[in-house]
């Protein structure tokens, strides 16, 4: 562990803190929200700068330390076992590796490289309740015994601080947050490693926190404030990324042009169905006149068939005229026949008459 000589050589208001058992440099970030957070277990982390391990503790300091960076964590381990906390118990820590926007997230609550403590909190983001460690190292590096050391004093503090047990539930890496992109942050062999350090180690017994009603809903909406931040920042992007969308379809839909032969077409077509229309018209006029001829002619023909009587009925009638001049039965029968003849002659010329009529009506429906 670095004196505090040498912290100072390097941030002059650093300050050093003994608990006793525990021991630490106090170097604060700017990077924080107001406002306790209830930890319900750890995230462990490499810092993955790329650099020599001997100052890859000192490269994230400074980021942490930097207002333009936006991040912070709570704790720092550097590759000697020096602890440097950066942000205190009563501010929440902003990261960038524990932070999940689960509006856009690719994993679900059945996905199996996923940590259960996640599962259990589906939905809220984990910078809310898992305390960070920052571990000096590259990905694949195994952490130092001096590292692992002090990941157990840190995790039996924070157990004991906030009550939660240390097992493979409660105490998790990067990797099982965001196995896409953090596969190897820091191992699965770490974290194990760092559940066994902070096993060894004796209980610490905490400080009696001091529970204020006020306070820890003003936690609770801090939490959700830095939740809806993620959130406006994801939504922005959407946004962004649909006007972008919009954008390029009205530009492909500028450029596409109707052919000069298509509009030929379709102004050809208009007019043939607008003289198709008219023919159609034209025939409707014709169908209606026809069956106005058809009517007349129907009405004609009943009245020509109405005037016509059966022979039998105009013998009868010829009868009741003639008997009363007692003409003799020769001179009487002969004339009955004249007049039935008579009779038939302009029946028959009215029957065939009767049927050109009707062969005229049948013609024209």
């Amino acid at each position: 562990m670095q004196t505090l000589e040498q912290i100072k050589n390097k941030w002059n208001n650093a300050e050093f803190v003994d608990e006793g058992t525990f021991q630490y440099y106090w170097i604060p970030s700017p990077n924080k929200s107001a406002g306790a957070i209830k930890s319900k277990g750890v995230c462990l982390h490499l810092t993955g700068g790329n650099i020599d391990r001997n100052l890859e503790g000192q490269a994230a300091v400074n980021w942490f330390r930097n207002s333009n960076s936006g991040v912070s964590a709570d704790y720092v381990v550097f590759f000697d076992g020096t602890i440097i906390c950066t942000v205190d118990r009563d501010n929440g820590f902003w990261s960038w590796s524990n932070g999940v926007d689960f509006s856009n997230y690719k994993y679900t609550r059945s996905s199996p490289q996923i940590a259960q403590i996640i599962k259990d909190n589906w939905g809220t983001n984990p910078n809310t309740y898992l305390v960070s460690i920052e571990v000096a190292g590259n990905s694949g590096d195994r952490y130092s015994d001096a590292q692992l050391e002090s990941i157990g004093k840190i995790i039996r503090r924070e157990s004991a601080y906030h009550g939660f047990a240390i097992n493979e539930y409660t105490i998790i890496g990067h990797y099982q947050i965001s196995p896409d992109i953090r596969a190897n942050c820091p191992g699965a062999e770490n974290v194990r490693l760092s559940i066994e350090s902070a096993n060894k180690i004796t209980p610490v017994t905490p400080p009696t926190p001091q529970v204020n009603p006020l306070q820890a809903e003003v936690d609770r909406l801090n939490s959700e404030v830095m939740y809806f931040k993620d959130r406006a920042v994801t939504l922005e992007q959407d946004k962004q990324r649909l006007q972008n969308t919009i954008l390029s379809l009205k530009t492909q839909l500028s450029n596409v042009v109707i052919p000069a032969d298509l509009s030929g077409e379709v102004a050809r077509l208009n007019a043939e169905i607008a003289r198709l229309n008219e023919e159609n018209a034209n025939y409707k006029s014709q169908l209606n006149t026809c069956l106005g001829e058809k009517k007349t002619l129907a009405s004609k023909l009943q009245t020509v068939s109405s005037h016509l009587l059966p022979a039998t009925a105009v013998s009868v009638i010829l009868a009741y005229f003639i008997s009363p001049l007692n003409l003799p039965v020769e001179v009487s029968s002969a004339l009955q026949g004249l007049v039935v003849y008579a009779i038939n002659m302009v029946t028959v010329y009215l029957t065939n008459n009767k049927t050109k009529l009707i062969e005229v009506v049948n013609d024209v429906s």
